[in-house]
């Protein structure tokens, strides 16, 4: 789940077939037009998710899935605890993993 929301945080388009392929949380991969809805309601709904974070939730999300920093990185960029950034990104996680957003799909 954790690698979807990243391609889609990363990607405006839908998710391509071969990256679909890669993600079993996905349907089965193929360009017919349902799945292309799907795709996109999918990313919708993450991007949703990611927004409804608190700020400083959403940012580790982001500089972790988006811009592909760890979290030590982020860590010596922000001065903060390189722990405390760990601890906040899996509570964001777990949060976006019972977001009312993503439990409504069925994937």
């Amino acid at each position: 789940m954790f690698k979807l929301i990243s391609m889609i945080l990363q990607d405006e388009e839908p998710v391509t077939e071969t990256e679909i392929d890669n993600e079993s949380e996905l349907l089965d991969g193929s360009e017919c037009p349902e799945n292309l809805i799907i795709q996109s309601e999918l990313a919708e709904s993450v991007r949703l998710a990611v927004s409804e974070l608190g700020e400083k939730d959403r940012q580790i999300v982001t500089e972790v899935y988006l811009n592909g920093k760890t979290v030590v990185e982020v860590s010596q960029e922000t001065g903060e605890n390189w722990f405390t950034l760990n601890k906040r990104l899996h509570r964001a996680l777990a949060k976006l993993k019972y977001n009312k957003h993503l439990l409504s799909l069925d994937c």
